[in-house]
């Protein structure tokens, strides 16, 4: 590529040009430049194991971030050095070396000392033409002194020698980092810790969610910030874990909504966290945090018969009547919350029989779901001309604890009861697993049978009974 008569030189990253790194060895991360046949190289202070290194980026390193952060920019001041001389019209590699070290020709120092942002190469550590030796020694005493002035500012915490026992090995020294490692352990711990590191990647796990989902996060980070027991990376541990449970439980929690609520996001979070390289274990992985994911799930249904006292039940304010129209209308459509939102009567078809039926899309899990309108749920959606009265989830589980109390029921009752209810009637009314499960929108018929359908005592007393009569007792 040429700009008026000059050849514009290339710019590129490369890694271990001297095939020196392996599983304990490490390799440089240098600039080359490319102009004419020549190859200049400039190091970026960056050495890598060779797993360290995937499709020119660095990965598998707590300080993976900063330091590609480093690379990045010297590449840029480089391509900014080399425009330069093009437009001044003649490229210089002996100018070059020094205005990429930041050096003016008297010799005094005009570029800024390395951050976590920027690694600029000292003389030494320049562009080096092939074959003309090898001048890509990093100049560590600049580090080091620069550190020294952190430090010494308040900035900077322990410089090369600091240890934190939550952060992987580096340079093969458990806890040591390197000087420049070690400002990007300052950065990550200086820009807010663990806790900052949550709420970014709540911005990345919320993007595309529920409504309901994303109030999840928010309520997690919140009480998160309040209890104050996991703030730091040094912090996460198998210690303050089990504190965590235990501030939870002393509030009254539910096993059940401890985990589904708290535990599972810090959870979340902590996987993130051991993948980005900022730390080296999971706690969660020695720990047994009882879930009780399934005898809590099916327990929270309603039978036959308390259903049909809902639907009864004589309710003085407009709002009540809403509330037990949409639980009744999940009940017989086996509808989640987030569903119900997105419920469209338009998208209702009629069949050759004269069914009406209806399929979407779950959007937690965007799995198909189809189902038949039975006659209640018609009722509802007639009653309201074809669009539902839709409640927020607080106010809508609110408004349900009057109207199940009006019914006479002294049950624990929440919108996501309606699902597990409308899957329990439809398996004791002899539907087939499969077909519950596609009416759920599950990909399999474990998490149906597990979690949502119950056998009730009457369905498995007909079925002995009717076994009785075959065997002839």
């Amino acid at each position: 590529m040429r700009t008026g008569k000059m050849s514009v030189p290339t710019v590129r990253v490369v890694f271990d040009r001297r095939r020196r790194a392996g599983r304990d060895k490490r390799g440089s991360v240098e600039i080359c430049v490319y102009w004419r046949g020549r190859q200049c190289y400039v190091t970026t202070g960056v050495m890598l194991l060779r797993r360290q290194w995937r499709d020119g980026l660095v990965v598998g390193r707590p300080d993976a971030f900063e330091l590609q952060r480093t690379i990045d920019s010297l590449c840029v001041r480089v391509r900014s050095v080399v425009n330069d001389m093009i437009e001044d019209g003649a490229i210089d590699f002996g100018l070059l070396r020094d205005r990429v070290a930041g050096v003016e020709p008297d010799g005094r120092w005009r570029g800024a000392w390395p951050t976590a942002e920027t690694v600029v190469p000292g003389r030494t550590g320049g562009f080096t033409p092939k074959g003309k030796g090898n001048a890509e020694i990093r100049d560590g005493a600049k580090v080091r002194r620069r550190l020294t002035e952190l430090r010494g500012a308040g900035v900077a915490d322990s410089g090369g020698g600091g240890k934190d026992p939550s952060l992987p090995r580096v340079h093969g020294h458990s806890g040591k980092v390197s000087p420049v490692a070690g400002i990007a352990y300052d950065y990550v711990r200086r820009s807010g810790g663990f806790l900052r590191f949550c709420e970014e990647r709540t911005k990345v796990r919320k993007y595309g969610r529920e409504h309901d989902t994303c109030d999840r996060y928010d309520r997690f980070l919140r009480w998160l910030h309040s209890w104050g027991g996991i703030r730091e990376f040094s912090d996460v541990t198998e210690a303050r874990v089990m504190e965590m449970d235990a501030a939870l439980a002393a509030s009254g929690m539910k096993t059940y909504s401890k985990w589904q609520n708290y535990h599972r996001f810090l959870n979340s979070f902590i996987l993130d966290a051991v993948d980005a390289g900022l730390l080296r274990r999971n706690p969660y992985r020695w720990l047994h945090i009882e879930r009780d994911k399934r005898s809590h799930g099916l327990e929270r249904y309603l039978t036959r018969e308390e259903l049909g006292r809902i639907e009864r039940a004589v309710l003085p304010d407009g709002l009540l009547c809403q509330a037990r129209d949409l639980f009744v209308f999940q009940s017989y459509t086996c509808l989640s919350y987030t569903d119900l939102r997105s419920f469209d009567y338009s998208q209702v078809r009629e069949d050759a029989q004269g069914r009406l039926l209806y399929t979407g899309r779950r959007g937690k899990t965007h799995q198909e779901f189809t189902f038949v309108l039975f006659p209640p749920a018609v009722s509802v959606l007639k009653r309201y001309g074809g669009r539902l009265p839709l409640l927020d989830n607080s106010s809508y589980n609110r408004l349900l604890k009057d109207v199940v109390r009006a019914a006479g029921i002294d049950r624990p009752v929440s919108s996501h009861w309606a699902r597990h209810t409308g899957a329990t009637l439809l398996l004791n009314a002899g539907v087939d697993m499969e077909v519950v499960a596609r009416i759920l929108g599950h990909s399999s018929t474990r998490i149906t049978r597990e979690v949502y359908a119950k056998l009730l005592d009457e369905t498995v007393a007909d079925a002995m009974s009717a076994a009785v009569q075959r065997l002839g007792f």
